[in-house]
């Protein structure tokens, strides 16, 4: 075998990351290979092509082109496939590393490596090529040599043969044609050569034959004694003989010489003369030495090689077994030789090994590959890698087996710790969902009590402006801590693999630009360009998670923005060109691209980690780490992935894909407004509600909240407790909690529902006939408070902390009609109430349209005619919101204005100050002049307010209330005094009532 040297080899080192490659590089050329770089997948393959590289190292998780695709390209290449290919990663998937090896990897190095580890992987793989080649062309000329050797035999015979069946005069002609032909005279030892034996001998064919000595002196000094003993012998035996011997002939060459000969007799029966031929057999010489040689190296490379192998009869015998295989075994070479493959063989395993070998012998493969388990000698089992082929004679007929048996019981042990790591890691994961559950249960629940509660203080009118104020803040606090902890519990719930898309059909453009209305006061602010760029043939219209791909936009723009403060932001979308569309299905890009601080190239990999930052987020004391870490998770859920570009002072390019599918407008279902409940509708009964739940301030949040809508309530602290209160009160409704002691609400849902189930039977079958089939709701409206009805079926509502999927099936199958996540909003109490039991509510709007409807005019001619000084008292006072100044000043002329009084307390109780000012505006104005054909009722209901507010201010305004940035309301406020000073006085009385509601339903109708 050819000493390894490692400067005989090229290295291919593959790694996206220029530090991988420095590191890789500065310890191969160290160990004396030579070696070439790429730093992508399509590089590599280019690479490859050129610099034929006798090994790659390959980078696993690159992006683009990942590891594993390159290989796949490279192993479906016939020119390439041989190539040994090791993978470097940093990841320990079982998946991606199975992956790798059904691929076609050699092995694997996990990252971080030692050198010497890789140095000595590397050594091996490309021994054991080297080898496999040298082998293989070995094999290629022996055939050839013995090929050779069997034709020049056959054809030597045939010569012989031919020569011995023709007239002696004959043979010796057509041997003088190929051989050189001589005689000698017994008597005189004169010879006779052909022209032939002289070429042969190295003499010239026209001078005369040496004498009997001159010949001896030509013959090699080892061999005079057999060539002069073997002519004595003929001589005195008169026997024809045949041998080999060297010459040395003037020229110096040494060349074997094969001889025959025959004695020729005369009458007598004495021998007279010799007559034979000489061949030349130096090249047949020369191959027999090459083979011998080769056949020693082979034996060497056989014996010495780190690999088993051996040689294997078709019967399964063994033949030859080299040194490894026996330590591999433990067996010495006297013990395996007397075996038989089965007697070593794992039981289970010897029916595979008969079936591939079966295979081979009947052509229908030419070798094999399978994994089998040995039984070592101390009775422990071996893993083994067998490749086996079978080699045949001339005439196709098996001769043995050649077996090559690599020792994988380390991998397999590995692979087997790996099970059991998985197995762990899974555990793991269940152990950090009960966790997860548990820490979402006890960070809701106070949260609910604080939402709650504060929603319902901010219904009490008898607030004053601090403590809506203040009640503001802890509302909006509680929301920051809740988004908090559902970026963490949604990064959970990722890396679990719980979350799921909500598909649903949005318009895109619409959604975008209502992004783009939400940032631009962001970016004014800071002097920003802010640019959006929506492709002509992007579709308008698309299937999608909306929510999702909101949330990754606006934390894309959001870090864009904070992390720019001169130059331009700019959004593009369009369609991905390298990705053709199916059907209706397109891939759409998004791009995010800034001129920003950018991003430290060492930062870049980890920027996707959750809760790392990069440092320029840790100095703006901003941020948890999150938003990119659930931004990729969404976007992958998506279908698609994200990738960053960034240089540091010149800025930062996100880009990610998704796929969507395009739909008609027709299919896009409308959003639907929240309405605040402010009662119940008039005529309905009064329904019963049971709260069960283990915490006070959970259950006082609800039990106010329903006693305030005239429900009648009860309470249980438990699920035991929730039953007994269920037999006596006969709820509607019952909002259970889940987790509680003594009994939690799965056990109680099962027994309330088993309990129904009986009591329901009993009365439909003495009733029946008697009773229309009418729905719950309907039988609800029907039915008096204290019925009883079978229609009177208890519906419950689960109330969870829980954010996991699977946790919801389990609360539906234990009876559950429904489930609301804590913290509760009362918008979600009163729909589920109308969902489940029918209830119609009054909404604040619908009472503010039926007062709006039943307004009187306000009657500027008679506004005119009171005092300037009171017009401008009540101007004032509107404007400043000043409530109890208006009321007072409406009271000084309700006695002699009484209509004029009634018509300002209605503007004044609905809050539309700015139609008061307007009304006192076009009173004092000396320019007002009534309408011809008009009364003294002059209409000041559809008058606007002054100047119409801007859709940028809209959209502002509306980001800000979406994350209760109440200093952003306050700015935008000043600016719209500027234009609107009515409507930015009544804003702001909303601010500080935190009704932010109203805001909203206000600038939308404006």
């Amino acid at each position: 075998m050819t000493q390894f040297n490692s400067q005989d080899f090229l290295i291919l080192v593959v790694d996206d990351i220029s530090q991988n490659l420095q590191v890789i590089g500065e310890m191969l050329e160290n160990a004396g290979y030579d070696t070439t770089f790429a730093t992508s997948g399509q590089q590599a393959l280019e690479r490859v092509q050129t610099a034929q590289p006798d090994l790659i190292l390959l980078d696993l998780m690159m992006p683009g082109m990942n590891g594993l695709q390159v290989c796949q390209k490279l192993k479906a290449d016939p020119k390439l496939c041989e190539i040994p290919i090791i993978f470097l990663t940093a990841s320990n998937e079982k998946e991606d590393l199975l992956q790798a090896f059904k691929l076609g990897a050699a092995d694997y190095i996990t990252k971080p490596f030692q050198p010497e580890e890789v140095l000595a992987r590397i050594e091996v793989r490309l021994a054991n090529q080297r080898l496999k080649k040298e082998l293989e062309e070995r094999n290629q000329q022996l055939q050839i040599e013995i090929e050779v050797r069997i034709a020049t035999e056959e054809a030597l015979k045939k010569t012989v043969e031919s020569l011995h069946t023709t007239s002696r005069q004959l043979a010796e002609a057509q041997r003088i044609a190929h051989l050189g032909s001589w005689s000698r005279d017994i008597f005189t030892n004169k010879l006779t050569w052909s022209k032939e034996t002289f070429r042969i001998f190295g003499f010239a064919p026209d001078r005369s034959e040496p004498s009997h000595t001159e010949l001896n002196e030509l013959i090699y000094p080892d061999d005079i004694e057999l060539f002069q003993t073997t002519i004595a012998r003929a001589i005195a035996d008169g026997l024809a003989y045949q041998f080999e011997f060297r010459i040395k002939r003037s020229d110096g060459q040494l060349r074997y010489i094969e001889t025959t000969g025959e004695p020729i007799f005369n009458s007598a029966g004495q021998v007279i003369r010799l007559f034979g031929t000489v061949l030349d057999i130096s090249d047949r010489k020369q191959a027999e030495i090459a083979l011998r040689q080769s056949e020693q190296k082979f034996r060497k490379a056989f014996d010495h090689t780190a690999v088993g192998m051996c040689l294997v009869s078709p019967t399964g015998k063994f033949m030859q077994v080299n040194s490894s295989l026996c330590q591999m075994l433990g067996y010495s070479k006297q013990e395996l030789l007397s075996f038989n493959f089965e007697e070593i063989t794992y039981p289970d395993d010897i029916n595979i090994d008969w079936k591939s070998q079966e295979n081979l012998l009947n052509g229908e493969i030419i070798l094999y590959h399978i994994e089998k388990r040995y039984l070592h000698k101390n009775t422990s089992i071996v893993w083994g890698l067998l490749s086996v082929s079978l080699v045949r004679d001339n005439r196709e007929q098996p001769l043995y087996f050649v077996t090559q048996i690599q020792d994988i019981t380390a991998l397999k042990n590995t692979a087997a710790e790996l099970l059991l790591a998985k197995e762990a890691a899974v555990t793991a994961s269940q152990a950090k969902s009960v966790f997860l559950a548990n820490m979402s249960h006890e960070l809701r629940t106070p949260l609910n009590a604080i939402l709650g509660f504060a929603q319902l203080l901010i219904r009490d009118s008898n607030l004053n402006e601090k403590q809506r104020e203040n009640i503001g803040i802890i509302g909006r606090s509680g929301e920051h801590l809740l988004n908090l902890i559902n970026d963490i519990l949604d990064i959970s719930k990722i890396e679990a693999g719980h979350m799921e898309l909500n598909q649903t059909e949005f318009d895109l453009k619409e959604m975008l630009w209502e992004i783009e209305e939400m940032f631009l006061l962001k970016a004014d602010s800071k002097c920003l360009e802010l640019k959006f760029d929506f492709a002509a043939d992007v579709p308008q219209f698309i299937r999608s998670d909306r929510l999702k791909l909101r949330q990754v936009l606006i934390n894309l723009l959001s870090n864009a923005i904070k992390f720019t403060n001169k130059g331009t932001v700019t959004m593009q979308v369009k369609l991905d060109s390298s990705s053709p569309s199916i059907a209706n299905t397109s891939r759409i890009l998004f791009v995010v691209d800034d001129t920003g601080v950018g991003i430290d190239p060492e930062e870049i990999n980890s920027i996707f980690n959750p809760f790392v930052q990069t440092q320029a987020g840790i100095v703006s004391g901003q941020g948890t780490g999150l938003g990119l870490a659930i931004s990729r998770k969404y976007v992958q859920l998506l279908g698609g992935d994200i990738k960053v570009n960034s240089q540091i002072g010149k800025g930062t390019t996100f880009q990610f894909d998704i796929q969507a599918t395009a739909i008609e407008k027709t299919f896009i279902e409308p959003q639907q407004n929240n309405r605040r409940v402010i009662a119940l509708a008039p005529n309905q009964p009064r329904y019963r509600i049971l709260v069960v739940d283990d915490k006070e301030s959970n259950r006082q949040l609800l039990v106010q909240l329903l006693l305030g809508m005239d429900f009648e309530v009860r309470q249980a602290i438990n699920g035991k407790d929730a039953i007994q209160v269920w037999e006596n009160f006969q709820p509607h409704l019952i909002w259970m909690d889940m987790r509680m002691p003594v009994m939690d609400g799965y056990e109680a849902t099962k027994e309330i529902k088993a309990k129904a189930q009986q009591k329901w039977a009993g009365e439909e079958s003495g009733s029946a006939g008697k009773r229309e089939n009418k729905s719950a709701a309907e039988n609800l409206h029907n039915a008096s408070p204290t019925s009883q009805s079978p229609a009177t079926k208890t519906i419950i509502i689960a109330l969870t902390a829980s954010v996991f999927k699977e946790q919801k099936p389990i609360m539906l199958s234990a009876g559950c009609d429904d489930i609301v996540c804590k913290p509760i909003q009362e918008s979600v109490i009163f729909e589920k109430l109308a969902e489940h039991l029918g209830v119609e509510f009054v909404y604040e709007e619908d009472q503010i349209s039926t007062q709006a409807n039943s307004y009187q005019s306000i009657n500027i001619s008679a506004l005119k005619t009171l005092p300037h000084a009171w017009l401008e008292q009540l101007e004032e006072a509107s404007l400043t919101l000043e409530e109890e100044t208006i009321y007072n000043l409406i009271e000084q002329i309700e006695s002699q204005e009484t209509a004029l009084a009634h018509a300002l307390r209605t503007y004044a109780e609905n809050f539309e100050y700015q139609k008061i000012v307007s009304a006192i505006a076009a009173a004092k104005s000396s320019n007002f002049s009534q309408p011809e054909g008009s009364n003294s009722a002059d209409q000041i209901n559809n008058q606007p307010s002054q100047a119409k507010i801007s859709r940028e201010w809209v959209a502002n305004m509306k980001q800000a209330i979406d994350i209760a940035d109440l200093d952003a309301m306050n700015a935008l406020v000043n600016i719209l005094r500027n234009e609107n000073i009515v409507m930015a006085q009544l804003i702001q009385y909303y601010l500080t009532k935190l009704d932010y509601e109203k805001i909203i339903n206000l600038i939308v109708d404006n």
